[in-house]
């Protein structure tokens, strides 16, 4: 699990992300990253909707995938971002090495 602190919130955050941050896709996720003006830490966001699984034991499974990835490489991520993570349907069939292999690579290989 990820510090309260590096976590979004509100509607109101994720509403910032998703209208002024940028898109950069991948085959099963889609990452939008806002430059907040502070220097605070990094906050994440993950949006795993029922569209992907109505179950939300898959939908779970996705998202504790996705927050073990983000924890485990936050450090190659600089402070002061807002970043959202949208899941897409494709990302049902992956397995959770697969989820993890892609967002490292997305992160690792986003231009900040």
């Amino acid at each position: 699990m990820l510090p309260t602190l590096r976590v979004l919130r509100k509607k109101s955050e994720f509403s910032r992300v998703k209208k002024f941050g940028k898109h950069y896709d991948s085959d099963n996720i889609t990452l939008l990253v806002y430059k907040r003006e502070d220097d605070g830490l990094t906050r994440f966001g993950f949006i795993i909707s029922t569209e992907i699984d109505k179950r939300a034991v898959h939908r779970n499974r996705i998202r504790r995938a996705m927050n073990e990835s983000v924890r485990q490489n936050m450090l190659f991520v600089p402070n002061g971002m807002d970043m959202l993570f949208i899941a897409k349907k494709t990302i049902i069939k992956r397995t959770v090495e697969e989820i993890m292999k892609e967002m490292k690579s997305l992160l690792l290989n986003t231009p900040f």
